[in-house]
């Protein structure tokens, strides 16, 4: 099964509405762009940390890449092995805001 945390309100009641478990996460982070504010982005930070330690209290394992992560070698064929032996494997972003991530200068 997969594991999602909802950061603001739409998504969370999207997935009730789906049916779908999550971490509620809403509230713990301003909805607008704050790369601008680094207490703001560490809290982020602190808050993934948390849930993966949330999701590895329940006995799942947690494999976590962030875009600055180098790889020694290709991924593929090992998260290809994980998921035919039943691994869920997703996606996320942490761009909260794509022109203001496009622009580095604020």
């Amino acid at each position: 099964q997969m594991v999602i945390a909802a950061f603001d309100e739409t998504l969370l009641l999207s997935l009730h509405e789906r049916r779908l478990p999550a971490y509620n996460y809403t509230g713990a982070l301003p909805i607008t762009h704050f790369r601008h504010a680094p207490h703001l982005f560490h809290r982020m930070g602190y808050l993934k940390a948390d849930c993966i330690r949330l999701v590895l209290e329940t006995g799942r394992d947690v494999l976590v890449s962030d875009s600055d992560v180098v790889w020694v070698a290709d991924p593929l064929p090992l998260l290809t092995e994980l998921m035919q032996e039943g691994a869920t494997v997703g996606a996320s972003t942490d761009c909260l805001d794509l022109d203001s991530d496009r622009d580095k200068t604020e």
